[in-house]
């Protein structure tokens, strides 16, 4: 039996020896039938999180100690999302008062755009609502891979050629390059594959990583992975690095993810203990950030917010894989 106690918060993980954890790694190893990697902190962080490899498929999962945590956007974080709209007028009414030409979108940093319109109108649709209200979470340890699953890695379970899901779709897709699962492809990985989708609340715990803002790195606009630093390609270990959160994940908000909810605007009445909604199994499910597209004219950074959340029809999307204890 693995004792469990020592990973069921992070102040006890951290309470634990350094020996300790690695020891804790291997046996979760042993017991799940993943290569243990080591122990390392990641992000920045001083939380040092356990790696661990499932080898058939190259899949890297994390290792998370539990707790409990506040889900969904809280006051703070909208009213930190009021303060960069404020930003975004004060920028657009300099350059305004310029006569610059035409209007562009005003730039807090490189990277990241602020229109006051778009972020006002966010701010004032059911979506913020849908993330609302904020509630603890209790959640128990768990694994999560870190990023969502490329071409090649699910080759293990659904192997041949993967073609791009968006223009140009003859494209295939390089090894590294994650992979979009259309429905009747993700019902089949699902048959195949030993490990299961997150649920909502695992994603935004696995997200915060222990923070309580609107991303992982703060609450100001500059705190947000910059739009050109976006990914969907896994290959390169320093641009993994610059999306890595303090639990070691990568590229969270870059793509839309699949959870094992049914998506239910609004937190009322939903579990507390970190578990799956599910009203009927008949959908809509839960998705993970990704909802808003610069093709949309939308600002593209928002997708990165810990709380944001969406809806489809039907189940199509990227997979970021976990394992219970």
């Amino acid at each position: 039996m693995l004792p469990t106690d020592e990973i069921a918060s992070v102040f006890a993980w951290l309470d634990a020896s350094a020996q300790r954890r690695e020891d804790l790694v291997a046996a979760v190893g042993e017991r799940l039938g993943l290569r243990p990697l080591g122990v390392a902190c990641h992000g920045g962080g001083t939380i040092p999180i356990g790696s661990l490899c499932h080898e058939p498929s190259g899949v890297v999962f994390r290792l998370l100690p539990g707790g409990t945590f506040q889900m969904g956007l809280s006051d703070a974080e909208y009213q930190a999302l009021e303060a960069i709209v404020a930003i975004g007028v004060a920028r657009s009414a300099e350059w305004e008062a310029a006569d610059e030409g035409l209007r562009d979108y005003p730039e807090e940093s490189p990277g990241h755009f602020i229109d006051p319109d778009i972020l006002q109108s966010f701010l004032n649709d059911e979506e913020v609502e849908a993330m609302r209200p904020a509630h603890p979470v209790t959640i128990s340890p768990f694994l999560i891979a870190s990023h969502p699953v490329t071409a090649g890695e699910s080759q293990a379970w659904l192997p041949g050629p993967v073609c791009a899901a968006f223009s140009p779709r003859n494209r295939v897709l390089p090894p590294d390059e994650v992979r979009w699962f259309k429905e009747a492809e993700l019902t089949q990985l699902l048959q195949r594959w030993p490990f299961q989708l997150p649920t909502e609340a695992q994603w935004e715990y696995a997200a915060r990583a222990t923070t309580t803002t609107l991303c992982f790195g703060g609450n100001a606009i500059t705190d947000f992975v910059a739009e050109d630093d976006l990914i969907s390609c896994y290959g390169d270990p320093q641009v993994n690095a610059r999306n890595e959160n303090q639990f070691g994940l990568h590229g969270l908000g870059c793509d839309q993810e699949l959870c094992a909810d049914e998506y239910v605007a609004g937190y009322h009445g939903a579990p507390n203990d970190g578990s799956a909604r599910v009203v009927d199994g008949t959908g809509p499910w839960a998705t993970r950030s990704g909802m808003l597209r610069p093709a949309q004219g939308c600002d593209e950074w928002l997708t990165l917010l810990s709380a944001c959340r969406e809806f489809g029809h039907k189940r199509f999307g990227t997979v970021r894989p976990t394992l219970p204890l």
